[in-house]
Order: C-alpha cells, then sequence, then structure tokens
C-alpha cells in the first residue's frame, strides 16, 4: 500500500442480491501499518433501490474463506447512489490482512464500486 493503495486492482461490479467477500487470496497484506483511512466509492448503480453496505474484514491468514477466521473491522455507511463515498478509519487492532465483504439489496442491482485508503506507520 505503500502510504496510499487501493483494496483490490481495478474496480468491481457486483450484481444480484448477495453477501459477496473478497476471495482471501486477493486480501490486502497491510502488515507494515497501525492505522488505515479507507474510502469505499461508488461507481455506478443499476437496479430498483440498489444499495450496498461495505464491510472491512481482518485476518492472520489469508488463504482460508472461514467466517470464523475473518473478523469484522469497520462498517462502511450505505451506499445507494453513484458517485458517493463512505469513508471508515481503522486505528486499532489491524490484524495482517484487510478485504472487503458487500452486502447487496434491491430489485436486480447492480453495483460498481473501488475502496481505496491510506495506511499509516506510526
Amino acid at each position: 500500500m505503500r502510504g496510499g493503495g487501493r483494496l483490490g486492482a481495478e474496480a468491481w461490479r457486483l450484481s444480484g442480491v448477495a453477501v459477496t467477500r473478497q476471495d482471501p487470496s486477493d486480501a490486502l497484506d497491510v502488515g507494515a501499518y497501525k492505522a488505515l483511512d479507507l474510502a469505499a466509492r461508488l461507481y455506478g448503480t443499476e437496479g430498483t433501490s440498489p444499495s450496498v453496505t461495505f464491510y472491512l474484514q481482518g485476518s492472520m491468514q489469508n488463504a482460508k474463506d472461514d467466517d470464523a477466521l475473518w473478523v469484522t473491522l469497520a462498517t462502511f455507511a450505505a451506499l445507494s447512489t453513484a458517485g458517493t463515498t463512505a469513508m471508515v478509519s481503522v486505528t486499532t487492532g489491524l490484524p495482517r490482512y484487510v478485504r472487503w465483504k458487500a452486502d447487496v439489496s434491491g430489485t436486480s442491482p447492480a453495483v460498481t464500486f473501488t475502496i481505496t485508503g491510506m495506511g499509516h506507520r506510526g
């Protein structure tokens, strides 16, 4: 992350009502940081009344997608309009790896988003 970075290589698109988690092998190694400031930005929405709530999850491992091994570190405010952003800060209890989890709702929804941020070493 070297001061700033993205929780994923590109913008993500999710469609359908579902809870989706970033694959653990794509989790970001933040072991060098003491704190994170992150922004979830919604670039596009489709469907009727689409909404998405993002969660930042953390773990000391990035091999298994087992809910017992990942804890929620922060919850972003729900987003429903393209061009909106929600921000969170994690200043304590930061494990080695972080990933996103998204809860998408609405009728035939689809959302396109990024999660970007800054890591702080001290």
